[in-house]
């Protein structure tokens, strides 16, 4: 706006806009707002929709973690409602905890994990081809814009344009790469809170019923694109 003002400068700051001459005012002003508003409108709505896809794989790993803690203190919680109810003032053997106690923990814990677990598997349902379609066109793009840039010289404006582009999609990229391999990595820690804890010596069928949930527990939860690849730091690389 300011070239075109003090240097008559007819040039779109975008694309080119050819169903009206836009040489002269207040037509160049008034297409030059129309692309500034619609790109800000665009970058925010692909911002926004970056930030939800973010969140929520940010939140189903930290929940997952809040499992790992979960799974660590459940015998040290059975412990201290049994000896509440008891309204034992002294300690007491892990043994004596009453089953019920034991087995009513283990259902929280199932519940929760269980819920984790359906809070990505609709995750993967409502944005897994959402997904695929933007390492398509990131793909795309990223072709293109090289392409693009090997046009011109490296330190001039317009190829430092394109350069800057592909940084910002490429970044996109890596966000979700990072938080679709946290995801995976936090879902495979919860078996090993599982061993962590202090279940030796507890009620033998208490212990027998922990192997279903320690078996499900080695099972990653792998957040893909479509079926296609799955999110992760190595997918990140091979883009």
């Amino acid at each position: 706006m300011i070239k075109h003002i003090y240097l008559n400068h007819t040039e779109m700051p975008f694309i080119p806009f050819s169903w009206f001459d836009t040489s002269s005012s207040p037509y160049y002003e008034i297409v030059w707002l129309y692309q500034s508003c619609w790109r800000m409108s665009f970058a925010l709505l692909v911002c926004s929709c970056d930030a939800l896809i973010i969140g929520i794989l940010s939140h189903i790993s930290n929940q997952f973690k809040m499992l790992q803690n979960a799974a660590k203190c459940m015998i040290q919680n059975a412990y201290e409602e049994a000896k509440n109810k008891k309204n034992i003032k002294k300690e007491f053997e892990i043994n004596e905890i009453p089953l019920n106690i034991l087995e009513k923990h283990l259902e929280e814990i199932i519940y929760y994990h269980n819920s984790i677990i359906e809070l990505a598997n609709q995750f993967e349902e409502l944005f897994s081809l959402l997904l695929l379609g933007l390492f398509l066109a990131t793909l795309f793009i990223l072709c293109f814009i090289m392409y693009h840039a090997s046009l011109f010289d490296l330190l001039s404006m317009r190829s430092t344009q394109d350069l800057t582009y592909v940084s910002v999609i490429t970044l996109q990229i890596f966000l979700y790469c990072f938080w679709g391999n946290e995801v995976r990595i936090e879902s495979e820690l919860v078996s090993d809170a599982f061993w962590e804890m202090n279940f030796t010596g507890t009620d033998v069928r208490f212990q027998k019923k922990l192997i279903f949930i320690l078996r499900r527990s080695q099972k990653p939860i792998v957040i893909t694109a479509g079926k296609f690849t799955d999110l992760s730091l190595k997918t990140y690389a091979w883009v």
